[in-house]
């Protein structure tokens, strides 16, 4: 009674740790460039192109997200907290759901599962973001819980099926990455249902009859289709499987911490990764030999699938592995992975040192969180100091009249938004793409690695802004008198 209690408090103390930690996040770190595209052209944009009508179509539309949005928070503020608060709203939905049913979960599990999926950066940042990734995993989270993946692994008994299939729908359409995993859990529904019975056309329809719910997927074809015919779907990797979807979601979230920190971090990405393999096999072994229940051997299965079924796509269509923080849900599946074995193969230890073992390997898990910078995003560090620049810039120039500032492209919708924000649309020009054409502007906005042009005589830096490697030049005042 004991351990329970202390693995419950550990779970409940990591995850109220985790939500502060995002919520200040929320509050103080600057919009970045996707959350402000997301916002200048969809929350503010016309009913239509929410809704994949107008012509403009781009991946960086989380629709269900924008609908919130316009519905209800751009009413109150266009502050970045008001824009982030579904996010922080889900994960607080999420822990009140996990402590509502916590006499159903294992926390033995859930701790080691929940204190993985929070060590990763990119995790932590996207639940802070006013993207769509967040409560799509927190669905995701949901979804799994209804699948009976928290409750142990010698179960394996599915709580509630068509809640399962709705989360993880709803989740899809937060972040369409996920639809390789649902093709995943679809064919071991599929296999688990067939393994029971004869298959033959009437129990195939009754399948899908009981199963009916899957077929809402069929509302993400066209938004899907016109992400593909629009060449959307861009953003990828190139050299591998291994390489840009597995190694990527380490390198996003176990990297930028301390030397000797990131040493035994990336030593371990190394542990999980052979784990993972690692289960493919052993689940595999306990499923189709030993005819244990797929579900009990549910997460090395479902790994297996994920990465054939994306290869697959690969070779037949050519399209780019999933990178970063699209690979997200195998940073997932490694969490279940993790716990599952560890579970599994400790099962001999004693009733004290198992739970100390994780515990022990949760709380590192968890402090590594609260590691990471607070005052940036790592994938986008680039946007960092955009709330800054403006002021700076306003405090430099003699006229009065608007200030015209060229900047480089990924600027640009942030610096919009705080121009709006801010409400200096009549003492700024609005900002473009069109980065360092005519160079005859009397402000410049440049990223570190484009800075090699303004190092003459005609432009004059003003400050360089560490955080996030930005630099502002002025046009030097006598080129300006001429």
């Amino acid at each position: 009674m004991m351990v329970s209690k202390l693995l419950k408090w550990l779970t409940f103390s990591g995850l109220l740790a985790v939500f502060f930690l995002v919520l200040y996040r929320s509050a103080y770190v600057a919009l970045t460039t996707d959350e402000a595209f997301f916002y200048l052209n969809f929350v503010k944009g016309s009913w239509s192109r929410v809704f994949f009508l107008d012509g403009f179509v781009s991946a960086n539309n989380h629709f269900p997200l924008a609908i919130l949005l316009k519905l209800i928070f751009t009413k109150l503020s266009i502050s970045e907290f008001s824009l982030r608060a579904p996010s922080v709203i889900a994960l607080v939905t999420l822990i009140v759901f996990i402590f509502r049913r916590q006499k159903q979960i294992d926390f033995s599990y859930f701790l080691l599962f929940s204190a993985f999926v929070f060590s990763s950066q990119l995790a932590v940042e996207l639940f802070s973001l006013a993207r769509g990734y967040g409560i799509s995993f927190c669905l995701l989270i949901a979804h799994f819980y209804y699948l009976g993946l928290f409750s142990g692994f010698a179960k394996g008994e599915v709580r509630n099926m068509n809640k399962a299939i709705l989360f993880i729908l709803i989740a899809i359409s937060f972040n369409f990455n996920l639809i390789l995993y649902f093709v995943s859990f679809g064919l071991v529904l599929f296999v688990s249902e067939f393994r029971e019975q004869r298959f033959g056309m009437h129990t195939f329809i009754a399948f899908f009859i009981k199963n009916r719910l899957m077929f809402l997927f069929l509302l993400f074809l066209f938004p899907v289709y016109q992400l593909i015919v629009t060449q959307q779907l861009y953003f990828g990797g190139q050299n591998s499987i291994y390489e840009d979807s597995l190694l990527s979601v380490f390198h996003g979230g176990w990297t930028n911490q301390n030397p000797l920190l990131e040493g035994i971090l990336m030593k371990f990405k190394w542990v999980v990764v052979i784990i993972g393999f690692l289960a493919i096999f052993i689940d595999s072994f306990f499923v189709f030999l030993k005819k244990q229940s797929i579900w009990a051997n549910y997460w090395g299965i479902t790994f297996g699938l994920c990465l054939l079924i994306e290869w697959m796509q690969h070779l037949v269509f050519n399209t780019p592995f999933l990178l970063d923080r699209t690979a997200l849900i195998y940073w997932f599946l490694f969490a279940g992975i993790l716990s599952s074995m560890i579970n599994r193969f400790t099962s001999f230890l004693s009733n004290e040192f198992k739970p100390l073992l994780i515990s022990f390997l949760s709380v590192f898990l968890f402090a590594i969180a609260f590691m990471i910078p607070k005052s940036s995003s790592r994938t986008w560090y680039n946007d960092a100091s955009n709330k800054e620049i403006l002021p700076f810039l306003l405090s430099d120039s003699a006229h009065g009249g608007p200030i015209s500032i060229d900047n480089e492209w990924i600027y640009e919708p942030g610096l919009n938004y705080y121009r709006e924000l801010f409400s200096l649309t009549d003492k700024i020009k609005e900002f473009d793409r069109e980065e360092f054409l005519t160079m005859k502007d009397e402000y410049y906005v440049v990223s570190g690695g484009k800075v090699d042009r303004f190092k003459t005589s005609d432009f004059l830096l003003l400050k360089h802004y560490e955080v996030s490697d930005t630099y502002i030049y002025k046009r030097n005042p006598a080129q300006n008198e001429k």
